[in-house]
């Protein structure tokens, strides 16, 4: 295998999304933007820093500058890194240590419980999430892009969690799954998937079309637009990571 890696930096806004039945944490600002600029200008193998980035690396790590193109100026392939910086504990160890020593209250089991995906809830409760099966089935898949919203705003906040509180609401009542959230050099997107189980449907397609039309009428009185795209394909399910 073969990685091609950009990297950002600056600060970010992180906001808490959605409503009693499913929430996401979402990340939004500028190093977003940088870091897919990056990734785009790197060959397999290259890591490739944004100008802001480069910023913080410069004293202890040596690179070559990209000549200027349609992302604009300063980026840079790292070479080396001269001074690794200096890290703390693993976060897994750390919290591993804190749940041997104080346990995990059932509320805060609950609030986990609300950031994930609908099928994926039973195999938490049963704690059989690395047994869970993975598998290729015939899913349809929603993409929405929302336009009008802008991180910088004051009110952004308030709108985001509007919106995606009115598009969860509109998944839940033709029982789809809320698959994604996301900010970035794409602009404001959410993904939804209908026919996972334990939530298939013979009529999944018609279920997603008329989701997509009951989100592009709720959003109008918002003064937003909603771009919404619509497949049905076999996909991969399975969990991945540890």
């Amino acid at each position: 295998l073969q990685l091609h890696l950009g990297l950002g930096a600056g600060p970010v806004r992180g906001v808490d999304l959605g409503n009693h039945m499913r929430r996401e944490y979402v990340v939004a600002g500028e190093p977003l933007k940088q870091l897919s600029a990056a990734e785009q200008q790197a060959n397999a193998g290259q890591v490739v820093v944004s100008p802001q980035a480069w910023a913080y690396l410069n004293g202890s790590c040596s690179g070559t500058l990209l000549p200027p193109d349609e992302f604009g100026p300063g980026f840079y392939i790292i070479n080396k890194c001269h001074k690794p910086p200096q890290l703390g504990p693993h976060w897994r160890e750390v919290l591993q240590q804190q749940m041997v020593h104080a346990g995990v209250p059932n509320e805060v089991l609950n609030n986990i419980y609300l950031y994930a995906p609908g099928p994926m809830r039973p195999h938490l409760v049963s704690g059989k999430v690395r047994g869970a099966a993975s598998q290729i089935r015939e899913v349809t898949m929603m993409f929405i892009k929302i336009s009008g919203l802008h991180y910088p705003d004051v009110d952004f906040v308030e709108k985001f969690q509007r919106v995606v509180f009115m598009i969860i609401s509109a998944v839940y009542v033709y029982k789809g799954s809320l698959s994604r959230v996301s900010v970035d050099d794409k602009g404001t997107c959410v993904k939804v998937t209908f026919g996972l189980t334990p939530l298939y449907h013979n009529d999944d397609p018609a279920r997603a079309v008329k989701c997509g039309l009951l989100v592009r009428d709720r959003i109008r009185p918002m003064r937003l637009k909603a771009n919404v795209g619509i497949t049905t394909g076999a996909v991969f399910i399975g969990y991945v990571g540890s």
